[in-house]
């Protein structure tokens, strides 16, 4: 685990899900996450920022431990500091926030330790995506953006950030969902430390 200097080289089982009948997985820059069959929400690793989850207490987690809060979760996404889930009840996110990749909205600048509807939660997400410090998701063939455009930069030596990622024309940091201008019908998204990639159908 992290917090200890042993590593592994080489993969193992993670024992405490060897039972489980896992359909997803996410990593993040240091806690991970898994949905079983029936929809529970797993998560692990580094807690400190709250991207576990679980409450505002937790700076690490050794073992999957199930997100009580979250019921029937289709999909995961782990970013840098944060955490996306789509859910039933639509689409939440928590941990860390310094740039708006929660998607809360202006008002809600803080770090959050518990699971929050971002805005426009209930779209019809079909899919979420989580970079370094932003966020994306697909509704309706549509893609959405939010969080870190590069305004500030996210490195102790600014020179090294980097902007644009959120592809609406420019580097600024947006706290909710925006709709990225993009021709044609968006099938995937995925998003690296400060860039991102769609697929897009430009025949329909």
């Amino acid at each position: 685990f992290y917090r200890s200097a042993k590593m592994e080289s080489k993969p193992r089982v993670v024992r405490a899900l060897a039972e489980q009948n896992i359909v997803t997985i996410a990593a993040g820059y240091a806690h991970s996450a898994c949905i079983d069959s029936v929809g529970d929400l797993y998560t692990w690793g580094q807690g400190r920022f709250n991207q576990l989850g679980l409450d505002a207490t937790c700076e690490y987690q050794s073992t999957p431990s199930r997100v009580q809060s979250l019921q029937i979760v289709h999909d995961v996404a782990c970013g840098g500091l944060h955490t996306l889930a789509n859910t039933n009840a639509g689409a939440m996110s928590w941990g860390a926030n310094q740039h708006g990749e929660l998607g809360l909205g202006r008002n809600e600048d803080g770090k959050s330790a518990v699971p929050k509807p971002i805005k426009l939660s209930s779209q019809g997400w079909t899919k979420i995506a989580a970079g370094w410090k932003h966020s994306a998701g697909i509704a309706g063939g549509k893609l959405f953006s939010w969080g870190f455009g590069g305004s500030v930069g996210s490195h102790s030596n600014e020179q090294m950030s980097s902007g644009g990622q959120l592809g609406l024309g420019n580097e600024f940091d947006f706290w909710e969902p925006q709709c990225v201008p993009i021709p044609g019908e968006v099938k995937d998204v995925s998003l690296g430390f400060n860039h991102s990639l769609c697929l897009v159908d430009t025949t329909t």
